[in-house]
């Protein structure tokens, strides 16, 4: 159980150590991206009907390209009162996520990533050399749901957040934040290998 534990715990710390790491770098390029770093910033979480454009499109484009072979929409409904479900899951099954959009324009963004199947990229050995293949994979996940400068800025903000929260030895890594309308919540375990985590817009 120790040996699970010790495992479990310095994958999702190299994974936010590789964070900081990646985005620190490029915080000064945009404006926006350092707002939000600072946790003063605005996010726009992406609709249901720009999730799916997004993930099948064949554009070129540096903040699209290979995103749209990370995702495969595996479920979409409408209940009662025109609110809209619909649920996708990564290639490699590390994340699913859940997405709930009403007619007055809340929305919740809902997903889980099992660190263990992170297999595309070495998180065991973040250096100078794959950081730019880290960056790649992150954007990759994370461009369905948000531009590229919010996934910049947010990833700094809930690293450094989560890397002080384990300095002070807590085994769950919590991390609740408001950006301009949007809720951001974050939970991880540092005994097993999920984290889970929800952005919501009222």
């Amino acid at each position: 159980m120790e040996v699970i534990y010790i495992k479990a715990l310095k994958i999702i710390l190299i994974i936010f150590g590789g964070l900081i790491l990646i985005f620190l770098v490029v915080l000064v390029l945009n404006f926006k991206t350092f707002m939000i770093f600072s946790g003063a910033g605005k996010l726009n979480i992406k609709t249901i009907s720009s999730i799916d454009k997004t993930i099948n499109s064949g554009s070129t484009n540096s903040e699209t390209s290979n995103s749209n072979q990370i995702y495969s929409k595996v479920s979409a409904q409408t209940v009662s009162g025109g609110t809209n479900k619909a649920s996708y899951i990564s290639s490699d099954n590390a994340i699913r996520v859940d997405v709930t959009q009403d007619n007055s324009g809340a929305e919740t963004i809902k997903g889980t990533i099992d660190t263990s199947k992170l297999k595309n990229i070495d998180i065991s050995n973040v250096n100078v050399g794959n950081i730019t293949q880290i960056q790649n994979q992150a954007e990759q996940y994370l461009t369905p749901f948000l531009s590229q400068d919010e996934i910049t800025g947010l990833g700094a903000y809930l690293a450094t957040q989560a890397l002080s929260q384990y300095n002070d030895n807590q085994k769950q890594i919590a991390i609740n934040k408001n950006f301009d309308g949007v809720s951001v919540k974050i939970n991880a375990d540092t005994t097993t290998n999920d984290i889970n985590f929800e952005f919501s817009k009222k």
